[in-house]
Protein backbone atom coordinates (compact mmCIF):
# COMPACT_ATOMS: atom_id res chain seq x y z
CA UNK A 1 0.00 0.00 0.00
CA UNK A 2 1.47 3.22 -1.20
CA UNK A 3 1.73 6.11 0.76
CA UNK A 4 0.10 5.33 3.90
CA UNK A 5 2.48 7.42 6.00
CA UNK A 6 1.13 10.41 4.80
CA UNK A 7 -2.44 9.19 6.14
CA UNK A 8 -3.41 11.16 9.42
CA UNK A 9 -5.57 9.38 12.12
CA UNK A 10 -7.26 10.65 14.77
CA UNK A 11 -9.11 8.48 17.02
CA UNK A 12 -12.11 9.22 18.48
CA UNK A 13 -12.95 6.77 22.01
CA UNK A 14 -13.41 6.72 25.66
CA UNK A 15 -12.00 3.47 25.83
CA UNK A 16 -8.17 3.36 26.60
CA UNK A 17 -7.90 -0.07 26.03
CA UNK A 18 -9.59 -0.33 22.58
CA UNK A 19 -7.56 2.78 21.47
CA UNK A 20 -4.43 1.85 22.54
CA UNK A 21 -4.53 -1.69 20.55
CA UNK A 22 -5.92 0.06 17.03
CA UNK A 23 -3.25 3.08 17.96
CA UNK A 24 -0.35 0.35 18.13
CA UNK A 25 -1.74 -1.59 14.92
CA UNK A 26 -2.06 1.26 12.79
CA UNK A 27 1.27 2.96 13.56
CA UNK A 28 2.94 -0.49 13.16
CA UNK A 29 1.49 0.01 9.69
CA UNK A 30 3.24 3.07 8.89
CA UNK A 31 -0.07 5.40 10.04
CA UNK A 32 0.40 8.87 11.47
CA UNK A 33 -1.79 8.22 14.44
CA UNK A 34 -2.34 11.81 15.70
CA UNK A 35 -3.75 11.23 19.23
CA UNK A 36 -6.86 10.06 20.84
CA UNK A 37 -9.94 12.24 21.81
CA UNK A 38 -12.76 11.70 24.43
CA UNK A 39 -15.42 14.04 23.28
CA UNK A 40 -16.77 16.14 20.60
CA UNK A 41 -15.61 19.00 22.09
CA UNK A 42 -11.87 17.75 22.59
CA UNK A 43 -11.82 16.47 19.10
CA UNK A 44 -13.55 20.46 17.78
CA UNK A 45 -10.61 22.11 19.63
CA UNK A 46 -7.68 19.10 18.07
CA UNK A 47 -9.11 19.90 14.75
CA UNK A 48 -8.93 23.97 15.15
CA UNK A 49 -4.81 23.30 15.02
CA UNK A 50 -4.35 19.98 13.65
CA UNK A 51 -4.84 18.45 9.37
CA UNK A 52 -6.84 15.04 9.84
CA UNK A 53 -7.64 12.75 7.36
CA UNK A 54 -9.78 10.41 9.27
CA UNK A 55 -11.28 9.71 12.09
CA UNK A 56 -12.28 6.96 13.55
CA UNK A 57 -15.00 6.90 15.84
CA UNK A 58 -16.67 5.57 18.27
CA UNK A 59 -20.69 6.44 19.02
CA UNK A 60 -20.90 6.26 23.00
CA UNK A 61 -18.02 9.09 23.89
CA UNK A 62 -18.10 11.55 26.70
CA UNK A 63 -20.51 14.93 26.71
CA UNK A 64 -23.78 15.70 25.16
CA UNK A 65 -22.95 15.21 21.67
CA UNK A 66 -22.46 11.44 20.90
CA UNK A 67 -20.32 10.19 18.08
CA UNK A 68 -22.99 10.47 15.36
CA UNK A 69 -24.03 13.91 16.04
CA UNK A 70 -19.89 14.89 16.22
CA UNK A 71 -19.65 13.32 12.72
CA UNK A 72 -21.71 15.43 10.97
CA UNK A 73 -20.90 18.82 12.77
CA UNK A 74 -16.85 17.91 12.23
CA UNK A 75 -17.52 16.80 8.33
CA UNK A 76 -20.08 20.14 7.77
CA UNK A 77 -17.11 22.24 8.89
CA UNK A 78 -13.82 20.19 7.87
CA UNK A 79 -14.87 17.66 5.34
CA UNK A 80 -13.26 15.08 7.22
CA UNK A 81 -14.27 11.44 6.72
CA UNK A 82 -15.30 9.08 9.91
CA UNK A 83 -15.40 5.53 10.41
CA UNK A 84 -17.62 4.22 13.42
CA UNK A 85 -15.61 1.55 15.22
CA UNK A 86 -18.36 0.66 17.71
CA UNK A 87 -20.07 -2.01 20.02
CA UNK A 88 -23.22 -0.16 19.17
CA UNK A 89 -25.61 -1.65 17.08
CA UNK A 90 -29.46 -1.55 16.87
CA UNK A 91 -31.87 -0.87 13.86
CA UNK A 92 -32.44 2.60 15.40
CA UNK A 93 -28.51 3.16 15.09
CA UNK A 94 -28.04 2.34 12.04
CA UNK A 95 -30.49 4.15 10.37
CA UNK A 96 -28.76 7.32 12.04
CA UNK A 97 -25.39 6.21 10.65
CA UNK A 98 -27.27 5.53 7.11
CA UNK A 99 -28.42 9.58 7.41
CA UNK A 100 -24.64 10.34 8.32
CA UNK A 101 -21.85 11.76 6.33
CA UNK A 102 -20.12 8.55 7.82
CA UNK A 103 -18.23 6.61 5.60
CA UNK A 104 -18.04 3.30 7.12
CA UNK A 105 -19.32 1.29 10.51
CA UNK A 106 -17.33 -1.92 11.82
CA UNK A 107 -18.95 -3.46 14.81
CA UNK A 108 -16.69 -3.94 17.87
CA UNK A 109 -15.02 -7.34 18.38
CA UNK A 110 -13.51 -6.66 14.50
CA UNK A 111 -10.50 -8.37 12.85
CA UNK A 112 -7.94 -5.13 12.37
CA UNK A 113 -7.47 -6.37 8.45
CA UNK A 114 -11.14 -5.02 8.09
CA UNK A 115 -10.35 -2.26 9.82
CA UNK A 116 -7.09 -1.56 7.80
CA UNK A 117 -8.46 -2.17 4.49
CA UNK A 118 -11.80 0.09 4.95
CA UNK A 119 -9.34 3.24 6.28
CA UNK A 120 -6.88 2.66 3.03
CA UNK A 121 -9.71 2.11 0.19
CA UNK A 122 -12.41 5.00 1.72
CA UNK A 123 -8.87 7.21 2.13
CA UNK A 124 -7.55 6.06 -0.93
CA UNK A 125 -9.89 6.47 -3.05
CA UNK A 126 -11.19 10.07 -1.68
CA UNK A 127 -7.23 11.46 -2.16
CA UNK A 128 -7.05 10.35 -5.82
CA UNK A 129 -10.61 10.90 -7.08
CA UNK A 130 -11.32 14.03 -5.33
CA UNK A 131 -14.99 13.39 -4.27
CA UNK A 132 -16.95 16.05 -4.30
CA UNK A 133 -20.71 15.43 -3.49
CA UNK A 134 -23.32 16.16 -5.91
CA UNK A 135 -25.44 19.45 -5.84
CA UNK A 136 -28.89 18.81 -4.59
CA UNK A 137 -31.96 20.73 -3.35
CA UNK A 138 -34.05 19.53 -0.54
CA UNK A 139 -37.42 20.40 -1.00
CA UNK A 140 -39.48 21.94 1.73
CA UNK A 141 -43.06 23.29 2.46
CA UNK A 142 -44.43 26.69 1.24
CA UNK A 143 -42.33 26.49 -2.22
CA UNK A 144 -39.21 26.95 -0.33
CA UNK A 145 -35.58 24.76 -0.80
CA UNK A 146 -32.34 24.55 0.64
CA UNK A 147 -29.03 23.07 -1.78
CA UNK A 148 -27.28 21.14 1.09
CA UNK A 149 -24.29 21.52 -1.11
CA UNK A 150 -23.80 25.28 -1.07
CA UNK A 151 -26.49 25.98 2.43
CA UNK A 152 -28.61 28.36 0.36
CA UNK A 153 -32.12 28.88 0.85
CA UNK A 154 -34.52 29.17 -1.88
CA UNK A 155 -37.73 30.37 -2.00
CA UNK A 156 -39.51 30.02 -5.42
CA UNK A 157 -36.43 29.18 -6.72
CA UNK A 158 -34.67 32.40 -5.36
CA UNK A 159 -32.16 32.90 -3.48
CA UNK A 160 -33.02 34.55 0.05
CA UNK A 161 -30.53 36.20 2.40
CA UNK A 162 -29.26 34.21 5.27
CA UNK A 163 -26.39 35.07 8.03
CA UNK A 164 -23.81 32.09 8.90
CA UNK A 165 -25.22 31.18 11.80
CA UNK A 166 -29.18 31.15 10.17
CA UNK A 167 -27.32 29.09 7.01
CA UNK A 168 -26.23 26.22 9.76
CA UNK A 169 -29.64 26.67 11.84
CA UNK A 170 -31.49 25.54 8.22
CA UNK A 171 -29.24 23.31 7.35
CA UNK A 172 -29.05 20.83 10.33
CA UNK A 173 -32.88 21.07 10.47
CA UNK A 174 -33.33 20.57 6.66
CA UNK A 175 -30.89 17.50 7.05
CA UNK A 176 -33.18 16.00 9.79
CA UNK A 177 -36.22 16.95 7.67
CA UNK A 178 -39.47 16.07 9.96
CA UNK A 179 -37.53 15.47 12.75
CA UNK A 180 -37.20 17.10 16.06
CA UNK A 181 -34.09 18.39 17.17
CA UNK A 182 -32.72 19.19 20.11
CA UNK A 183 -31.83 22.84 21.29
CA UNK A 184 -28.39 21.36 22.90
CA UNK A 185 -28.04 19.90 19.44
CA UNK A 186 -28.62 22.18 17.57
CA UNK A 187 -26.94 24.90 19.40
CA UNK A 188 -24.34 22.68 19.56
CA UNK A 189 -23.86 22.67 15.73
CA UNK A 190 -24.71 26.05 15.15
CA UNK A 191 -22.46 28.22 17.81
CA UNK A 192 -20.28 25.41 18.27
CA UNK A 193 -17.89 25.96 21.43
CA UNK A 194 -20.10 28.17 23.09
CA UNK A 195 -21.98 27.82 26.37
CA UNK A 196 -25.50 26.74 25.63
CA UNK A 197 -28.15 29.85 25.82
CA UNK A 198 -31.69 29.43 25.05
CA UNK A 199 -32.42 32.81 24.82
CA UNK A 200 -29.50 32.74 21.64
CA UNK A 201 -31.60 30.10 19.94
CA UNK A 202 -34.76 31.86 20.66
CA UNK A 203 -33.69 34.58 19.28
CA UNK A 204 -32.25 33.38 16.02
CA UNK A 205 -35.18 31.49 15.30
CA UNK A 206 -37.68 34.37 16.06
CA UNK A 207 -35.38 36.16 13.66
CA UNK A 208 -35.89 33.77 10.75
CA UNK A 209 -39.60 33.50 11.47
CA UNK A 210 -39.87 36.96 11.11
CA UNK A 211 -37.70 37.17 7.48
CA UNK A 212 -39.71 33.92 5.79
CA UNK A 213 -43.00 33.38 8.33
CA UNK A 214 -43.95 30.79 5.65
CA UNK A 215 -40.77 28.77 6.16
CA UNK A 216 -42.54 25.66 8.57
CA UNK A 217 -40.08 25.80 11.45
CA UNK A 218 -42.06 24.45 14.30
CA UNK A 219 -41.23 24.09 17.78
CA UNK A 220 -41.70 21.26 20.52
CA UNK A 221 -41.21 22.54 23.58
CA UNK A 222 -40.32 19.37 25.50
CA UNK A 223 -38.02 18.35 22.39
CA UNK A 224 -36.70 21.88 20.43
CA UNK A 225 -37.43 22.44 16.90
CA UNK A 226 -37.64 20.86 13.47
CA UNK A 227 -38.64 21.76 10.06
CA UNK A 228 -41.04 20.99 7.40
Amino acid sequence: MNNISNYKLLIVDNNFVATKAIEVYFENLGYDILGVTTSHKETMQFLQTNIVDMLLMEIDINGSVDGIQSCDIIYYKYKIPSIFVTSHYSEDVLSMIESSYAYGYLLKPFQYGELRMMVHLILSKLKKDNITKNISKVYLQNEFSFCMQKSILYSRNIEVNLTRQERKFVFILTKYKNSNLSYEFIFEYVWENQSFCINKLRGAVFRIKKKFPYLMISNNQDIGYKIE
